[in-house]
C-alpha cells in the first residue's frame, strides 16, 4: 500500500485491501467517506498512526492483533 515507502497510505490501495475487511453493514462508500476525514490536507494520503486509530474504533473495533495483521498485509516493506 505504500510502494514509495513514504509512511502514508494511498486511498486507491487502501480501498483494494479494505473492501474485503468491511462488515456487512459497512459499504466501500461508507469507508471512503470516513477515511476522507483522516486526509486532513486532502492529498490522498493518511498518516499511519491516524489510520491505526481509525481501525481500532471502526465497526467491529479491531483488536491490536488484528490491526497488526492488517498492517503487515498492507505495509509490505514493514516500515510503517
Amino acid at each position: 500500500m505504500d510502494p514509495e515507502n513514504t509512511g502514508t497510505l494511498q486511498f486507491a490501495k487502501l480501498k483494494e485491501v479494505m473492501e474485503d475487511k468491511l462488515k456487512d453493514k459497512d459499504t466501500p462508500a461508507d469507508m471512503i467517506e470516513e477515511l476522507k476525514h483522516l486526509d486532513k490536507d486532502k492529498d490522498g494520503q493518511i498518516p499511519v498512526p491516524e489510520f491505526k486509530q481509525y481501525m481500532a474504533n471502526m465497526g467491529s473495533k479491531m483488536s491490536e492483533e488484528e490491526i497488526a495483521a492488517l498492517m503487515k498485509e498492507i505495509d509490505t516493506a514493514g516500515d510503517g
